[in-house]
């Protein structure tokens, strides 16, 4: 319970890794505000949590502007009393070739995926600093920062730029006792990836240097440590989780 009567926001935690990161926080004792686009993924990840025992209130919100990320911020504090945590993992992500992915495509990933992140940090200022151990931390990813993948320019290049944010975030807000760390995962084992892939994902999986693929769970962990005591002198880091894939290893066999 290394986060016992700690208060977090979890955006995306409807599914996928924003469920699991929920939950798993919520299971180290933390309150969460489960921050979703829809009701009814929101609802089943709470009643999931109040299950394990745990406390959590849910909030929707579609986050792809600044005034509906602070309305999500400030329902969330309003709910839980104040904030330790924030943990930003909503994102937009689809394969599009350029000269397809301008426009409102590029526009709601963008806001999505990066600059949703700087205004709940904006929001959740005030809070985090009267936590005396403010954690903010986003979910990243390989493709972008590390791998190079056809077809993901627009996202890619939305992940970039959240990796330069948390550092930049980071060197800004550690004298105010703010750590700011992300996860970067590689291609993980939720829904989405089960039903785009379906059959070739256990193959897919085998061929990762520690043989299989990444479990929300997985991801969840790290984002577990990093907003414990643990970490507390860990910021502007970001931690691959990716069973090795952005190491790039090919056989010589």
């Amino acid at each position: 319970m290394k986060l016992k009567g700690r208060k977090a926001l979890v955006t995306g935690a409807g599914r996928g890794i924003g469920r699991a990161i929920a939950r798993r926080l919520a299971e180290d004792g933390a309150m969460i505000a489960v921050v979703t686009r829809g009701a009814a993924a929101g609802e089943e990840t709470v009643r999931d949590i109040i299950a394990l025992g745990g406390s959590a209130e849910l909030i929707c919100s579609d986050l792809n502007s600044e005034a509906a990320a602070q309305d999500a911020m400030a329902r969330a504090i309003g709910a839980l009393g104040g904030l330790d945590i924030l943990v930003h993992n909503a994102g937009v992500a689809e394969a599009r070739a350029l000269g397809e992915s301008g426009g409102a495509f590029f526009d709601t990933m963008t806001a999505v995926n990066f600059q949703a992140a700087l205004w709940l940090t904006e929001a959740a200022l005030p809070a985090l600093r009267a936590s005396g151990h403010g954690r903010a931390l986003f979910t990243s990813s390989i493709t972008g920062p590390k791998m190079a993948i056809a077809g993901f320019a627009a996202y890619g290049s939305t992940k970039a730029g959240l990796n330069g944010f948390i550092r930049m975030a980071a060197a800004e807000l550690a004298g105010h006792g703010i750590t700011v760390n992300g996860v970067e995962p590689g291609a993980t084992l939720t829904d989405a990836l089960t039903s785009a892939m379906g059959d070739a994902a256990d193959a897919f999986g085998r061929s990762m240097p520690l043989g299989r693929l990444t479990r929300p769970e997985d991801v969840a962990a790290a984002m577990a440590f990093l907003a414990s005591d643990d970490a507390a002198m860990i910021t502007g880091a970001t931690i691959a989780v990716d069973a090795g894939q952005g190491l790039g290893m090919q056989s010589l066999g």
